[in-house]
């Protein structure tokens, strides 16, 4: 649907030339939308010229519906209580942890190997992966874990 203001398309309906011909001259094809299209088609491109709809007004249309005296009332249903129900939305709340005070503030300057021989020390066990981000991102919430406090 063409994005029309209500003054251009009242000027348009009215004109005697909405798609047929192409005057630059003329008011209404200096504000139309399709101009470029009556243009090619003027100097001879196969375009089939757009039609005339009425548009109707969308808030007339609704005060017909709420007035109309044809339907029966019903009464509203009682709302039933919403069932609990686990939904992907809903997130669950982050636990409150807390840590021991010997845990490293700040895991980013170690180097795996210095990982590796703190979590021997504090009898942490973790898996070997291929990746060296993935292992080292793993050892570490293994770690964090061992640091919790209960």
């Amino acid at each position: 649907m063409l994005n029309i203001d209500k003054q251009l398309l009242e000027i348009v309906q009215q004109s005697g030339c909405f798609g047929i011909a192409h005057d630059e001259s003329t008011p209404e094809c200096k504000r139309c939308d399709v101009r470029l299209q009556c243009k090619k088609r003027v100097e001879g491109a196969d375009i089939q010229a757009p039609t005339i709809r009425d548009i109707p007004d969308p808030a007339p249309a609704k005060a017909e519906k709420a007035s109309s005296p044809a339907k029966k009332e019903v009464a509203p249903k009682p709302k039933a209580e919403p069932k609990a129900k686990a939904n992907k939305a809903t997130k669950p709340a982050k636990r409150d942890v807390k840590y021991s005070d010997d845990m490293p503030a700040d895991w980013k300057p170690m180097t795996l190997g210095e990982l590796k021989n703190l979590a021997v020390s504090r009898e942490v066990t973790w898996t070997e992966y291929d990746s060296e981000q993935i292992t080292r991102m793993r050892l570490i919430m293994a770690l964090k874990k061992s640091y919790e406090l209960s």
